[in-house]
């Protein structure tokens, strides 16, 4: 088999919490022919600077220091001074099991198409505690399970063909958040193809993000808000959330409006098709891949608690494009 040269391009902003295993993980791959390429944003505050200095005798990594700026723009700067064929994009929280790159290699040997633009492996949450860090993580599980039966529509990567990256222009340096994914739709709408290898080899740090249920809500808020910023054609909120969570905002407003028994009534109604619908779609896909099937019945509102903040930000983004 051969073995192109890999690189992994690791934007670097304020990450000191999980740096160390992040690097660890990437050096300790067992294919070979690989370079790490860190990007650190100057804008940082914390110890990360300090950590990369550490790693600097390490041949096959190098340090570029760049201005504060977005993670867009970051990755395609590693993307240029990137010199492998193909090259992965490593968020600074999470680890690689040590035949990652080898995977991913192999995948693309075997259908080394000039129509391929990337491989998809999977990834799973480490650190997880409580409730509601499970919720997310077995709900991670449901989700790659649907997209191994193409029951979703694959829209993420990691694992890139560089020459197929710098055709379509790069990462979107105009967009905030979901940038991977943005890019995976335009690459697409190009007619390039993407493999799957479902295998889970990459685990993403589980944050006060994934444990917290106050801190997902804060995430969730924000990652609405900057949705609709980045306008309905890069992140269109879905039609059949927006009339769920618009029906349920609507009756509890009505609710608190004029008060009664029928509005009460109206909006447990809403809330119970909600549920039902969303409790048929997690036990339809989850029942065989969840740990604990208990989490099916929790896993619905946990859905529903989620969406509306996510629906809130969306809504906030909007008014103040008016």
């Amino acid at each position: 088999m051969e073995t192109p040269l890999v690189s992994i391009i690791v934007p670097v902003y304020n990450e000191e919490t999980y740096l160390v295993d992040c690097l660890e993980s990437l050096l300790n791959q067992a294919y070979e022919n690989i370079e790490v390429i860190v990007v650190f944003d100057k804008g940082s505050t914390d110890n990360s600077l300090q950590i990369l200095r550490n790693f600097e005798s390490h041949r096959r990594l190098k340090v570029i220091e760049i201005d504060h700026t977005n993670i867009a723009r970051a990755l395609n700067l590693g993307v240029e001074q990137a010199n492998g064929e193909l090259f992965i994009y490593v968020e600074a929280d999470s680890k690689l099991r040590t035949n990652y790159v080898q995977r991913g290699v192999e995948a693309y040997q075997l259908e080394r198409r000039p129509a391929v633009a990337g491989i998809a492996i999977f990834n799973e949450y480490w650190g997880v505690s409580g409730i509601w860090g499970k919720c997310h993580s077995e709900l991670s599980k449901i989700r790659d399970n649907r997209y191994l039966k193409r029951d979703l529509q694959l829209d993420w990567c990691y694992f890139f063909r560089r020459n197929a990256v710098l055709r379509v222009g790069g990462f979107n340096e105009k967009l905030f958040i979901s940038e991977d994914r943005e890019l995976v739709r335009r690459l697409k709408q190009e007619g390039y193809t993407f493999l799957v290898v479902p295998e889970f080899l990459r685990s993403h740090a589980a944050s006060g993000i994934i444990n917290n249920p106050l801190a997902t809500i804060k995430h969730v808020f924000r990652s609405g808000y900057l949705h609709s910023k980045q306008g309905g054609k890069v992140n269109p909120f879905p039609k059949k959330h927006a009339l769920f969570y618009g029906s349920v905002l609507a009756s509890v407003f009505g609710f608190l409006l004029f008060p009664s028994k029928y509005a009460a009534l109206l909006t447990i109604i809403v809330l119970t098709i909600g549920y039902l619908v969303k409790f048929s779609t997690v036990v339809w896909h989850g029942w065989d891949v969840v740990e604990n099937r208990a989490y099916l019945f929790l896993l619905p509102i946990f859905l529903i608690i989620r969406g509306f903040p996510y629906l809130l930000g969306y809504i906030k983004g909007l008014l103040e494009g008016m």
